[in-house]
């Protein structure tokens, strides 16, 4: 077991805040979009096994770059008190603007969305009556053409 100095863990205390902080941030991210969504139950559930992976694996690197991979309690503590200092105070506000802003680029998608089905139904259209009149000279022009056998059904 090594020595960490004082000064190094009062560093690390502080970076473990941010950290919190941060993973609040990002649990936010999934809270706006369950809400802009209405997310279904096993939606959640895989959401919340993909935010929990994500956090760990982050709090592991973490501890391994401060600790040598050592867990420290002050430094778990931090997390925490990080992510509810960020929960309680800015992260109404957050979650507001970032449901406004994925609103507005799910509207801004669909607008796109519906010009582009326009267009394909316009194209589709022109599409379809090019060849129907196409098929339709042709069959006139076989009816002319002597000796070819045409019949109709």
């Amino acid at each position: 077991m090594w020595e960490i100095s004082n000064k190094l863990q009062a560093v690390s205390f502080l970076y473990s805040l941010v950290l919190g902080m941060i993973f609040c941030a990002f649990y936010d991210v999934f809270r706006a979009v369950r809400l802009v969504f209405k997310s279904k139950d096993w939606q959640v559930f895989l959401q919340d096994i993909i935010y929990f992976s994500i956090i760990s694996f982050t709090t592991f690197i973490f501890l391994l770059s401060l600790t040598n991979g050592e867990i420290r309690g002050y430094i778990l503590f931090g997390t925490v008190l990080g992510f509810c200092a960020f929960y309680f105070t800015v992260s109404k506000y957050f979650l507001m603007v970032l449901k406004k802003t994925i609103w507005l680029i799910n509207w801004y998608f669909g607008k796109i969305n519906d010009g582009c089905n326009w267009l394909f139904s316009k194209i589709e259209s022109i599409i379809s009556k090019i060849s129907l009149n196409t098929v339709t000279f042709l069959k006139k022009l076989l009816k002319k053409i002597k000796g070819l056998l045409y019949t109709k059904k």
